[in-house]
């Protein structure tokens, strides 16, 4: 008598619960034993665990992406070959060939029937049992070249040197939008203007010093821990030469200064005020635009504990906001300007590829 066959395996990373309940019901109506994973890293480690037959990988989801996962797959020996098909709402041209470049059994675009993944899984075993695999895939080419876009520093450009709310942190899963607290940069190829002395102040500090002592604008957009304990570590105010001027709010106790200072008392840090060696200013806002070179800042009250602000420059036809902190759909639908609401706008203008933060500043 001949040995059934064992089932065949399929791991399933899919983040939407109700796609991957109705997809791992008809894979196991149909005989597969079937493996839930619910993100990018739970993929990895159910790979080792599970040990799948093959993979219906999500492009999008949490902590690492597909082609994140994609990519690891590739890398390693034990898994360099596995069949996946990837599942994907993207039909963008240049991300399909990405996922190409990758060596997939098949692309299937959100959303589609049950039926089609289950044809072509039963499409994919025959050949495999017929052939003996598919060897064509084992001399498939896997790009492993990074994206590394070399920036324009004379034309006008933004850079996130902080991200994070609260406390900075890091391992692997942070590394693709870094781990520092909250620190934006505009730049207008003449002028650098930073808002926000998260820790991610002490990497951009760094950056200035390779063009030498030059005038910088920092804006803070409220004094919370996680927006201002980056000063401390900004190179910059150590260095003759260097000139900063800090704009802040009077806020509703202590001021701008013996805030940003005050982490500097000897109780709890080895420098103090006396000994900076750059020129600081310390400037309050009010209602007037503040002119840097070609650009001009602005700044409206937010809807957050304090006196808080986002901020918007606009220069030589762009605009770019910076509203990191904004509960703008907390309770009344009024600014604190007085002013009805209208739909939140994303920002970014088309000069800039991707959405940095979010507020409701008209362009």
């Amino acid at each position: 008598m001949a040995t059934p066959t064992p089932p065949k395996k399929i791991l399933l990373a899919e983040d939407v619960r109700a796609l991957s309940m109705r997809l791992s019901h008809a894979l196991e109506t149909h005989g597969y034993t079937v493996c839930v994973a619910e993100d990018g890293e739970e993929c990895l480690e159910q790979m080792e665990a599970f040990k799948p037959d093959l993979l219906v990988l999500d492009l999008i989801m949490p902590k690492m992406n597909g082609l994140e996962v994609l990519r690891h797959l590739r890398a390693q020996q034990s898994t360099q070959h596995m069949p996946v098909i990837v599942c994907t709402a993207k039909d963008y041209s240049t991300e399909l060939k990405h996922i190409q470049q990758t060596g997939p059994v098949d692309v299937l675009i959100k959303p589609f029937d049950p039926e089609l993944l289950l044809e072509k899984l039963r499409q994919y075993f025959h050949d495999a049992a017929t052939t003996k695999g598919v060897t064509h895939r084992d001399h498939l080419p896997v790009s492993v070249e990074q994206y590394a876009p070399v920036l324009d520093t004379k034309r006008p450009h933004v850079k996130l040197w902080g991200t994070r709310g609260s406390i900075p942190v890091c391992g692997a899963r942070y590394a693709q939008h870094g781990g520092n607290t909250t620190c934006f940069e505009y730049n207008t190829g003449k002028e650098r203007i930073l808002f926000d002395a998260g820790s991610g102040l002490r990497d951009a500090g760094q950056s200035f010093l390779a063009g030498g002592p030059c005038h910088i604008h920092l804006f803070i957009t409220h004094t919370h821990w996680d927006h201002i304990q980056g000063f401390p570590f900004f190179t910059p105010i150590y260095v003759p030469g260097f000139e900063i001027t800090v704009y802040g709010e009077r806020g509703f106790g202590k001021n701008i200064e013996s805030l940003l200072c005050g982490q500097m008392d000897r109780d709890y840090f080895p420098i103090q005020r006396e000994d900076l060696r750059a020129k600081i200013n310390f400037v309050f806002l009010d209602d007037a635009p503040v002119k840097i070179g070609d650009a001009t800042v602005t700044r409206e009250f937010t809807q957050h504990p304090g006196a808080t602000v986002g901020f918007k420059v606009t220069h030589e036809g762009w605009s770019a906001a910076f509203v990191p902190d904004n509960e703008f759909l907390q309770g009344s639908t009024v600014w604190t300007t007085g002013m009805p609401v209208p739909e939140p706008i994303w920002i970014m203008q088309p000069m800039f590829p991707a959405a940095i933060t979010s507020g409701a500043f008209a362009a």
